[in-house]
């Protein structure tokens, strides 16, 4: 005995004001959905239009863990580090509201090995932004230091600028100079974004 099986259509009855009119129509549970994800999607945009409110900042390494910060309206909410451009590409795609992703621009002063290598992870972050329509920005190492006034400093008096900063948006003692370099990249695009609008 062969069974057929039909494919059911769960509906919802709305009744829509017209002219004047109530008359009632039936919803799919999947328009539905859609329909409510169109309101929250207008908002979200509406609310954060000309705004970059969420940013994932990233310090690539060839050697070692990839440092990351994120960024919640404009505020550190966590940071941490991840073996390989895999897990990154599933952190980033965990990010719903992720608005743009800061990374560090090349330069050829690195060992061409080291930088080919750096390079293929950036690109690989630009293409996974791409995919997923999220704005990528890069950052030169000197624009961001420039920008917290780290450039020619001692060793010394940098370190202590650095936990300065820092300290601004978060209680944490952070130790780590990629960790470090991620938070302070992603502070140097949040401030010229602030800057720009």
């Amino acid at each position: 005995m062969s069974h057929s099986t039909r494919k059911k259509t769960i509906t919802i009855k709305k009744d829509i004001k017209t002219n004047g009119n109530i008359c009632n129509v039936s919803l799919t549970i999947r328009e539905r959905r859609e329909e409510l994800e169109r309101k929250i999607n207008e908002k979200i945009q509406s609310s954060t239009k000309g705004v970059i409110m969420n940013i994932l900042s990233i310090d690539v390494a060839v050697s070692k863990d990839i440092a990351y910060a994120v960024f919640n309206d404009s505020k550190l909410s966590f940071f941490g580090k991840i073996k390989n451009l895999t897990e990154l590409a599933a952190g980033i795609v965990t990010f719903i509201r992720l608005d743009a992703v800061v990374t560090e621009d090349m330069y050829l002063g690195k060992n061409v090995a080291v930088l080919k290598k750096l390079c293929y992870i950036v690109g690989g972050i630009m293409y996974i932004c791409n995919m997923l329509n999220t704005e990528c920005h890069l950052i030169a190492p000197i624009t961001w230091q420039s920008h917290h006034g780290l450039l020619k400093k001692p060793a010394g008096l940098r370190r202590k600028i650095e936990d300065t900063i820092i300290a601004t948006v978060t209680d944490e003692t952070i130790e780590d100079d990629d960790i470090r370099a991620a938070i302070l990249m992603g502070l140097c695009h949040i401030e010229q974004m602030k800057v720009k609008t």
